[in-house]
């Protein structure tokens, strides 16, 4: 960690600036204003640092995770949609989309979502959904992984309201169907 001459490496001070972003405290009870979790130089940061993305992803998810555990939904939503903005990053990253980046981004958002729900925020819960199933589709038209991606959609899409697009609904009907 410790570069020549006893100072911090590069990587080493990436690392600690990660933990400082995602270890503050903000108040527990602050209300969720915006679906916009990292800021502009952390996104561009974190597209081009693929190891850096990923353990920010890891931290986050979990973070999330035990906040939900705790009943500590404002919290717990900040460190989720934060970790689902990292998925989506090593999602649409340089390298091409496998499925563990499809599962690492489902299961970021089925995180947000739920948390969402449990909040009462429904309207944004069915807005995350929907935009995350056209994140998919994206990588469905473009031919990567398209049984991962069909599944994931699916999976999103109970998640949604009864309201949300025709795009979405036919991956609910999808998903009926092979329950039967």
């Amino acid at each position: 960690m410790l570069g020549k001459g006893g100072f911090f490496t590069q990587k080493a001070l990436q690392t600690i600036i990660v933990l400082i972003i995602f270890t503050l405290n903000p108040c527990d009870e602050a209300p969720l204003v915006k679906m916009r979790f990292l800021c502009l130089p952390h996104r561009r940061w974190l597209s081009a640092d693929y190891a850096t993305a990923m353990y920010t992803w890891f931290h986050c998810y979990e973070q999330g995770l035990k906040l939900e555990c705790e009943q500590r939904d404002a919290l717990a939503i900040q460190r989720a949609g934060c970790a689902v903005e990292t998925a989506d990053i090593l999602l649409q990253g340089q390298r091409r989309a496998a499925r563990d980046d499809i599962i690492r981004f489902t299961h970021s958002v089925r995180l947000l979502i739920r948390l969402l729900l449990r909040q009462q925020h429904t309207k944004q819960a069915s807005d995350v959904a929907c935009q995350a199933i056209t994140s998919l589709q994206q990588l469905q038209a473009a031919g990567i992984e398209a049984h991962a991606v069909q599944s994931a959609c699916e999976q999103l899409a109970d998640m949604a309201d009864t309201d949300a697009p025709a795009r979405v609904q036919e991956y609910r009907f999808c998903a009926s169907r092979q329950l039967h």
